[in-house]
C-alpha cells in the first residue's frame, strides 16, 4: 500500500513527459508546415491592373480589350468590377493560359490557409492530374475550353457549382490553369452554410471525417494543456502565429484579419468546424452535383430495388469445373468475399488452378452482372472518386513510358491505350513522348470524356476483340494497364492486341501480381482480389507463355519497380468501409441517423489504422520488393518485324 502514491507519481510523470513530447512535436510540425505554406503563398502572383488613367494622348479614352473570347464565373456574394475583368483578360492574353482562378485580395485568413494547403502555384500548372482547386470566387476561361467542358458561365454562382466548375476547367486545360490575386476583388462573407458547401464539394464522402479530424486536433491540444501545460503553450503559440508566418510580409495575398483571426484561432477554428458540420446535411440536400442528384433520384433507387428483387443468382454463370487458362480439372478454393466497396449484394469466389496457378472468379459474372456491379463505380455516383484515385500520382504512368523508351530507337508515331478509362495514362505519357499520338479504347463513356478533355486524340468505345479488325495494323504500340484482369477472355484480348499492332509493334501489359505474399497475409482485404470486378489474376509465367504462343518476343519484365505501396492502407480502408458503409447509396436501405453515426464513428476510429497502413506500406515496400517482388508486374513484348 505504501508504494501506491509513488506508483501514481511515476505514472503522472510518464504522462507528463509523453505530453511534453507530443506538444513539442506538434509545435514543430505547425511551424514546419507554416514555412511550407508560406512558400505556396509567396508564389501567388498579383494581378496586374491597368493604370487608373485610361485617356489617350489627346484626352480620348483608350480602347478597352475585347473579352468576347473569354467567359467568367462569379460566385455568389462576389462582384466583378471592370478593372478586374480587363486585368484578367490581359493576364490570359500575355501568359497564354487557358484558365485563371482569381483570389480575392482580402480573402480571410482561415480561408486563405485552406487555399495554400490545396494549391502550390509552383507545381500546379506542371501537374496535369492535380485536382482543380482555388479560391472559388472568380474564374475566367477561354470560351473554347468552356465549350469543350460543357460549362455555362454566369454570375451569383453557388459555391458547390464553383468547385465543380474549377474541377472541370482544370481537367479540360490540365497544363494551362493559373492562380492570381486580384487586389480589387473582394471575398464574400464566410458563413457556415457556405463553408459546408465548399467542404462537401471538395471532400465529398470524406467531408464529415475531415471536419471531425479538424476538431480532434484542438481536442488534442486541450488535453495537452492539462497534461503538459508549458509545452502545450508552445504548440498553441505556434498555432496562433502560423497565419502571420504564412502571409506576413510583402506578398500578393495578405489577409486583413490576421491579428484577430490568429489570436482567436484555438477557439474560432473548431467552432467554425462544428458550425460547418451542422450544415453538411443541408448542403447535401441542396447539392446539384451529378453524383448527388443521382443519389437522391427516386427512380434510381426504384430501379436498383427492382433488380435486387429478382435476386443476384442471375448475375453469375454456372461454375466452371476446369481452369479457363490451361483446361486442368484440378481446382481449389482461394477466397470467398463480398463487395467491400459498393456493398452491392452477392458473394464472390476465387478459385486457383492446381496445375498452372491461374486464379479466377468462379462462377464468373455474366455480361448483365458486369453491368450491374460496374454501374456507379467509374461513372455516375463514383465518377469523381474514380477520377481522383487515378490521378493521385503519375509515378507509375511515367515508369511505364520509361520501360518502353529503353527498347525503342525513336518514339512511336501512334499508341493505343486499351482500358484507358478517362485517359490518365495518355495524358501523362504525352508529356514524355511529345511526338506520339495517343488514342484510347474503353467500354465506358469515360473514353468520350477523355477525348473531349483532349487527353487522347481519338476514343474508341466498345469491346476490344470486337473492334480490333477495324483497327488492324494501325498502331506501333498498345498498352493494357490494369485492364486484362477485368476481362472475360484474356486470350482474346491478347490476340486483339496482336491484330491491331503493326509489324515490330510493342505490347505493354501491367496487371496485379497474384504471387505476391500479401494476398495470403491480407486475405479478402488485399486490394488486387478486388471482387467482383477482377475476373482473372494471371501469374507472370502464364502471361509470358501466352504472348510467346501468339508470336511475341518478350523484351522486358518488371516486378519490384512496378510495385504500388497501397496494400495496408487500402486494406484498412476496405475494413473501415465494410464496418461503416458510405451513406445514401441507392442500392442500400435508406440512410438512418444510426447509419450516419456509425459512419462518423467508424471513420474517426479507423483514421489511425488507415494512417498506420500508409506508414506500413512505406516500411514494408523495400523488403517486399526485394524478396517477393510486390503486388504488380509489367511485361513488354514485341511482334516480329515480318509479322
Amino acid at each position: 500500500m505504501t508504494d501506491l502514491p509513488t506508483s501514481r507519481l511515476c505514472s503522472s510523470k510518464h504522462r507528463g513527459r509523453a505530453g511534453q513530447a507530443v506538444a513539442l512535436a506538434t509545435a514543430a510540425l505547425v511551424v514546419g508546415n507554416g514555412l511550407r505554406l508560406r512558400r505556396h503563398a509567396k508564389a501567388l502572383p498579383a494581378l496586374a491592373y491597368a493604370p487608373a488613367s485610361t485617356e489617350g494622348p489627346e484626352g480620348a479614352a483608350a480602347p478597352q480589350r475585347s473579352t468576347d473570347e473569354y467567359v467568367f464565373w462569379v460566385a455568389e456574394g462576389v462582384t466583378l468590377d471592370d478593372a478586374t475583368r480587363q486585368a484578367v483578360v490581359a493576364h490570359l492574353e500575355s501568359t497564354g493560359a487557358a484558365v485563371v482562378d482569381v483570389v480575392p485580395g482580402d480573402l480571410p485568413a482561415l480561408r486563405a490557409l485552406d487555399l495554400v494547403r490545396m494549391v502550390d502555384p509552383r507545381s500546379f500548372e506542371g501537374a496535369p492530374m492535380a485536382q482543380g482547386r482555388g479560391a472559388f470566387a472568380l474564374l475566367c476561361a477561354r470560351a473554347e475550353v468552356a465549350d469543350r467542358a460543357r460549362l455555362t458561365p454566369g454570375t451569383n454562382v453557388g459555391l458547390q457549382q464553383m468547385v465543380h466548375t474549377t474541377l472541370e476547367l482544370k481537367r479540360h486545360a490540365p497544363r494551362s490553369m493559373h492562380h492570381v490575386v486580384g487586389s480589387h476583388l473582394h471575398a464574400a462573407p464566410s458563413t457556415a452554410p457556405r463553408r459546408a458547401e465548399v467542404a462537401l464539394a471538395v471532400f465529398g464522402a470524406a467531408t464529415t471525417f475531415v471536419q471531425t479530424v479538424g476538431i480532434a486536433r484542438f481536442v488534442l491540444l486541450a488535453a495537452l494543456v492539462v497534461t503538459a501545460p508549458q509545452a502545450a503553450m508552445l504548440a498553441l503559440a505556434a498555432l496562433i502565429a502560423q497565419p502571420a508566418l504564412v502571409f506576413g510580409g510583402n506578398q500578393a495575398l495578405s489577409p486583413g484579419d490576421l491579428g484577430a483571426k490568429s489570436l482567436m484561432r484555438p477557439v474560432g477554428e473548431p467552432a467554425e468546424a462544428v458550425g460547418t458540420l451542422t450544415q453538411i446535411p443541408a448542403a447535401k440536400s441542396a447539392s446539384t452535383s451529378a453524383a448527388d442528384e443521382r443519389r437522391r433520384d427516386p427512380a434510381v433507387r426504384v430501379a436498383y430495388a427492382a433488380e435486387a428483387a429478382k435476386g443476384t443468382d442471375r448475375f453469375v454463370e454456372a461454375p466452371r469445373t476446369t481452369c479457363p487458362w490451361c483446361g486442368s480439372a484440378g481446382l481449389s478454393r482461394q477466397l470467398d468475399t463480398i463487395d467491400l466497396l459498393q456493398h452491392k449484394p452477392g458473394t464472390f469466389h476465387i478459385d486457383r488452378c492446381d496445375a498452372c496457378d491461374h486464379k479466377f472468379q468462379n462462377p464468373r459474372l455474366t455480361i448483365e452482372g458486369l453491368d450491374y456491379y460496374y454501374r456507379d463505380f467509374y461513372d455516375g455516383i463514383g465518377a469523381d472518386s474514380a477520377d481522383f484515385i487515378f490521378g493521385v500520382s503519375d509515378k507509375s504512368y511515367v515508369d511505364r513510358v520509361e520501360m518502353v523508351k529503353r527498347h525503342i530507337d525513336a518514339p512511336p508515331v501512334n499508341w493505343l491505350d486499351v482500358g484507358t478509362g478517362h485517359g490518365h495514362f495518355p495524358l501523362i505519357a504525352a508529356g514524355v513522348l511529345t511526338d506520339t499520338t495517343f488514342d484510347g479504347l474503353d467500354l465506358s463513356d469515360g473514353v468520350d470524356d477523355a477525348a473531349r478533355r483532349g487527353w487522347i486524340s481519338t476514343g474508341h468505345r466498345g469491346l476490344f476483340p470486337e473492334l480490333s479488325a477495324g483497327l488492324a495494323g494501325q498502331y506501333e504500340t498498345v498498352s493494357m494497364h490494369h485492364y486484362l484482369e477485368h476481362t472475360r477472355e484474356p486470350h482474346d484480348e491478347l490476340a486483339a492486341a496482336a491484330e491491331v499492332l503493326s509489324p515490330g509493334g510493342l505490347l505493354l501489359v501491367e496487371v496485379p501480381n497474384p504471387e505476391c505474399v500479401l494476398g495470403r497475409v491480407l486475405g479478402k482485404y488485399w486490394v488486387p482480389w478486388f471482387q467482383p470486378q477482377h475476373q482473372h489474376l494471371i501469374p507472370r509465367g502464364n502471361l509470358c507463355k501466352a504472348l510467346v504462343d501468339l508470336g511475341f518476343e518478350i523484351l522486358d519484365q518488371e516486378v519490384a519497380p512496378a510495385h504500388q505501396p497501397v496494400d495496408f492502407s487500402l486494406g484498412a480502408w476496405f475494413a473501415v468501409n465494410r464496418a461503416a458503409p458510405e451513406l445514401n447509396l441507392p442500392w442500400m436501405p435508406p440512410t438512418t441517423a444510426i447509419d450516419r453515426a456509425r459512419r462518423t464513428v467508424g471513420m474517426t476510429v479507423g483514421a489511425p489504422f488507415m494512417i498506420g497502413g500508409l506508414l506500413a506500406d512505406q516500411i514494408v515496400a523495400p523488403a517486399l520488393k526485394r524478396y517477393d517482388g510486390g503486388n504488380t508486374y509489367r511485361v513488354l513484348a514485341r511482334l516480329p518485324a515480318d509479322a
